[in-house]
């Protein structure tokens, strides 16, 4: 309830940001914002220390800001990339994916959906009253969440994610402008076994 009509519109910048590019694109001053006013309720360490690690030059931006977007872009490789390359000790490609499967899959898929979640109630909510709408006629950062949780937006693509599919599959049921099933042999194996799933 404290935050001013400015910082509201951050927020609801970063839901646009999301719902244009199909939770592809992070409003990064957004993003800063919401992990700055979630930051004293935290309580996992690991998702604490990079809300609070600033990076870059300027030391505006936490590093689950930048990783996150970095997520959001290009996926689980993009991220070892980040670490990988780093300027200040750069990781070997072994660390930098057991680094990054840490955040991903521990950080990002369980501890910072809960606090994103609440926030987004608590958001949507303020926003419903200021605006007199239905709480659920406000966007907030649906897309993120399903992002993070299932990988994926399209239904049928939760739903294969909810089924434990690999990955590539799951993308490509998610992705309408996929034309081909590049798929290894064990891919096309979990292809056709989960036919009936979709219908």
């Amino acid at each position: 309830m404290r935050l001013s009509t400015s910082q509201l519109d951050k927020i609801k910048d970063v839901s646009i940001s999301l719902a244009k590019s199909n939770a592809r694109e992070l409003n990064w001053r957004g993003f800063q914002l919401i992990m700055d006013v979630v930051l004293p309720i935290v309580k996992e360490e690991k998702l604490k220390i990079v809300i609070d690690l600033k990076t870059g030059e300027r030391q505006i931006y936490s590093l689950v800001t930048v990783l996150l977007h970095s997520y959001l872009q290009g996926g689980f490789l993009s991220m070892v990339d980040y670490y990988t390359n780093k300027i200040n000790s750069p990781m070997s490609k072994d660390a930098a994916i057991r680094t990054v499967a840490d955040y991903v899959y521990n950080v990002f898929k369980y501890h910072l959906v809960k606090y994103l979640g609440l926030f987004d109630v608590f958001y949507r909510y303020r926003i419903s009253v200021l605006q007199n709408k239905h709480i659920d006629d406000v966007p907030g950062l649906g897309l993120l969440l399903q992002k993070l949780e299932y990988n994926a937006l399209g239904s049928k693509a939760r739903r294969l994610s909810d089924f434990g599919v690999p990955f590539k599959v799951v993308k490509y049921y998610d992705d309408v402008n996929t034309q081909s099933k590049d798929f290894d042999e064990y891919e096309k194996y979990i292809d056709d076994s989960i036919q009936t799933l979709l219908d």
